[in-house]
């Protein structure tokens, strides 16, 4: 059993039900600014669900993987809140456009810690979500552009820039490939080699986040009719694709809605290039690019990247032959699915979407950046970053 044995869901034919009494969480630790995915023990709320899944139409039994005494006595009764660990940028964003300005003293329902309530507002003033030397921190008018997007800040923030370098339908498209959460690359239908080789077909240098843009590219490209056939072959999954499609489409149109607030025509969104994005959010086929122009906007892709995830960024440490965030200076690793991970010269500063906390903590997503995005981005904290 696992998490989406949690839900409602009745599977025809289940009888067993075998419960590890383990579950992934988002775990977010307001000292590091690192949202890292954690497994452990689940609840006791949570087994009893699980267990549910099997009797349902017939009877049936559950197999629990630990001492009736350890289920008793080690095991919570509930599982933790969500809002208590999770980073809490995008609810402070939201209750500040709503007129909220007391945080520290809003009446949750399950009240979040201090720190991260105050780290959250920190990272808004970063991004410049938020007012710096307001002291009810008010929103400021890139906030309210960003509190539009349905995705967290750090997103929000690089398809606004990504709007400014006229890469804004490469962003969403990333954002878009990134909210399948890993679930993009499976083994092919003959049965083919695992998602990390069916993500090597792709691979491209720079990162992993060119890399999901040149899969989604490749999938537009194909004939509607066909893209099935094609994404079994290429050992993709066919209903995370066309679901990534759908999420680029939404972003698409609160980004042309974005750009025109912003006065897109000045910031180099002409009329051409918003019929062209406007045929990318439908999903027609799209134009591959030249190799010069591709490269062009590969390096402001990552620019805009910079300005929204500076602050999960590393460097390479040759001290302790590993990457160490800016923020925290936590050593972190290259995660073995990266297209990174087998690079002779790995890049000496790059960003990440976030981390996955196994025997060490692994970058998921990672690409490729100059230094000198991460000091445009965030002068004030990285001041010292460009030699």
């Amino acid at each position: 059993a696992t998490n989406i044995a949690e839900t409602s869901i009745t599977i025809e034919g289940i009888k067993y039900v075998i419960d590890a009494c383990m579950i992934k969480v988002r775990d977010y630790d307001p000292a590091t600014t690192l949202d890292s995915l954690q497994v452990m023990p689940e609840s006791r709320a949570q087994a009893r669900q699980r267990c549910g899944r099997a009797g349902r139409v017939s009877a049936g039994k559950c197999f629990r993987l630990v001492t009736e005494e350890s289920f008793r006595e080690d095991m919570a009764e509930t599982s933790t809140p969500e809002i208590l660990r999770c980073n809490l940028s995008s609810v402070v964003l939201q209750m500040k456009a709503m007129g909220i300005d007391n945080i520290l003293g809003f009446d949750f329902m399950d009240k979040p810690s201090t720190a991260g309530l105050l780290r959250a507002q920190q990272q808004l003033t970063m991004l410049g979500a938020i007012e710096v030397e307001d002291k009810r921190g008010n929103i400021t008018d890139l906030g309210r552009l960003m509190v539009r997007f349905p995705t967290d800040p750090m997103a929000a923030r690089a398809i606004v820039r990504g709007i400014q370098l006229n890469v804004a339908a490469d962003v969403c498209a990333v954002i878009a490939m990134l909210s399948a959460d890993g679930s993009l690359f499976a083994a092919t239908k003959n049965g083919g080699g695992a998602h990390v080789e069916n993500r090597s077909k792709f691979a491209k240098p720079l990162g992993d986040h060119v890399t999901l843009l040149h899969v989604f590219d490749a999938y537009r490209r194909q004939p509607v009719k066909e893209r099935q056939n094609w994404c079994e072959s290429s050992g993709l999954n066919a209903k995370q694709m066309a679901r990534t499609l759908d999420v680029f489409g939404q972003l698409m149109e609160v980004t042309e809605a974005v750009a025109e607030d912003l006065h897109a025509k000045a910031a180099g969104l002409t009329p051409q290039k918003r019929h062209r994005s406007e045929a990318n959010r439908v999903g027609l086929i799209a134009t591959p690019l030249s190799k010069h122009d591709a490269e062009r906007e590969h390096e402001q892709l990552r620019m805009a990247l910079a300005a929204g995830y500076f602050m999960n960024s590393a460097y390479f440490s040759h001290q302790t032959n590993t990457y160490v965030t800016f923020v925290g200076t936590k050593p972190v690793y290259l995660h073995p699915s990266s297209v990174l991970f087998r690079s002779k010269q790995p890049p000496t500063t790059v960003v990440f979407h976030s981390v996955v906390s196994t025997t060490k903590n692994f970058m998921r997503e990672v690409v490729g950046v100059r230094p000198e995005f991460l000091q445009l981005a965030a002068p004030q904290l990285f001041r010292s970053v460009v030699a």
